[in-house]
């Protein structure tokens, strides 16, 4: 499981030089390749609990948001 992943692609070519560009760090390769490496872009840490790249479980951010009115857990 890759930890880090390139959360925002581009494809930048056509076959058969089908690349893709991570927006984040700019890494460019074929799409397996860039999917099956970590991206090097490092997140801000969160405001609410001071986690990065993913809010600790009982971040106070995620609470907020999702007592939010109108949002609805399936």
């Amino acid at each position: 499981m890759n930890l880090n992943p390139h959360n925002h692609i581009v494809r930048q070519g056509r076959p058969p030089k089908d690349l893709w560009e991570c927006q984040y760090c700019g890494m460019v390769d074929v799409y397996d390749d860039l999917r099956a490496t970590a991206c090097s872009y490092v997140y801000p840490p969160c405001e609410h609990c001071g986690q990065t790249p993913e809010c600790a479980p009982d971040c106070s951010g995620i609470a907020a948001a999702l007592a939010t009115p109108g949002v609805r857990l399936r």
